[in-house]
């Protein structure tokens, strides 16, 4: 038994702040009672949360961070001649491998215990570090090339290496293609992930339209230049939507429309692009987004607290709830700046982050701790492990 001074428990991520303390055995959180039991292990100083969940990150351009900063979206990151493409090109796959070991390090110190990540250059990509992916990294696996012929050649092996589909633009495909990459991935039952109207040409060229005409695919990322009725759609038909907010800003797009993305319903999570501009941190995703919504006229801080937490789009109840696995962070409280925050979920939102995490724990392993804390570090491998 793990006791805590506070808590977000339950799908409604309800913030219980009398203590609570949590039973796990074997990887499971098999009982969550009140903070008056005696515990095994005394964490009374802080506070339990499910992990962050980034839903949207490439990682390999993280070999050349900030380069081409006086170029467009489509010089930098445009499949194929992007100039990130060309840079990872160039690297040994041992580079790549010690740039994706740095981004899981970062992001396991950040709470981030789910991520989906689009694996650029087909099957060679997905061989970096397939015999040692984690739980709760996903890998979703983008073709090499757009020609017909080569991409169904290489399909049997994508589909096997990969945890499912980033599909970069629908309009580098033919619809038969298209069609065809999407209904084996879910034939496999594997997750299917599509950008989307991030840029407003590619909206024009109706890429929304295409992709639900011959998909429709699990998860769309960025929706930048979606509509209200297309967002309505997008909640009607159950695909999630992942927002990137300040990769939108930095290779100036645009913004969703936060007021109608909210209004819509639809399911969103947050993901923080490319790592090579953007520093994968989903705290900071998440309280520029708290800031842009409530310009947009939605204060509603745990709404975004929902999003940052949500990993749906690739099939896990990021919950804490008995009978779940144990999967969660801790966090610094008494004493701190989210002990005395009158809205704590705006309190998480705008102050969470690396300072305040002390440990990730996944399945009952402890994945990270802090250094400082040995005897907890000890503690928490020898009871949940």
């Amino acid at each position: 038994m793990i006791k805590f001074s506070a808590g977000v428990i339950g799908d409604d991520l309800s913030f219980v702040s009398d203590g609570l303390s949590l039973i796990v055995n074997d990887g499971i959180i098999t009982g969550i009672e009140g903070g008056n039991t005696v515990p095994d292990i005394d964490l009374s100083c802080c506070m339990v949360m499910p992990p962050v969940a980034n839903m949207h990150v490439h990682v390999l351009d993280y070999v050349a961070p900030e380069s081409g900063l006086d170029l467009s979206i489509n010089e930098v990151v445009g499949e194929p001649h992007g100039i990130k493409y060309r840079l990872i090109r160039k690297v040994s796959k041992k580079d790549l491998l010690q740039v994706v070991r740095e981004f899981r390090a970062l992001s396991w110190r950040l709470g981030v215990g789910f991520i989906a990540e689009f694996r650029e250059l087909g099957t060679y990509g997905l061989s970096v570090d397939r015999d040692e992916r984690p739980y709760g990294h996903f890998v979703l696996g983008m073709p090499s090339t757009h020609d017909p012929r080569a991409v169904r050649s290489e399909l049997p092996e994508l589909l096997e290496q990969s945890d499912g589909l980033g599909i970069s633009s629908p309009l580098y495909f033919s619809e038969d293609t298209l069609s065809y990459l999407i209904s084996e991935f879910k034939r496999k039952g594997k997750p299917v992930f599509s950008h989307v109207s991030e840029t407003k040409e590619t909206w024009e060229l109706r890429d929304f339209d295409l992709i639900l005409r011959v998909g429709p695919p699990d998860t769309v990322i960025h929706g930048t230049w979606l509509r209200s009725e297309e967002l309505r759609t997008l909640s009607s038909r159950s695909v999630n939507l992942v927002l990137c907010v300040r990769s939108n800003e930095w290779f100036k797009v645009g913004l969703p429309d936060l007021k109608a993305v909210y209004e819509s319903r639809v399911s969103i999570s947050l993901g923080t692009d490319n790592c090579g501009w953007v520093k994968p941190d989903p705290w900071r995703e998440a309280e520029r987004l708290l800031t842009l919504a409530r310009a947009a006229g939605v204060n509603d801080a745990k709404w975004v607290l929902k999003a940052l937490l949500n990993a749906s789009p690739v099939g896990m109840r990021n919950r804490i709830v008995e009978g779940g696995p144990a999967n969660f962070i801790v966090l610094r409280y008494v004493g701190t700046v989210l002990e005395r925050a009158k809205d704590k979920y705006a309190g998480l939102v705008k102050r969470g982050g690396e300072d305040l995490v002390i440990s990730l724990v996944m399945r009952g392993a402890c994945r990270y701790c802090v250094e400082e804390a040995t005897s907890l570090r000890h503690g928490l491998r020898n009871h949940v492990g």
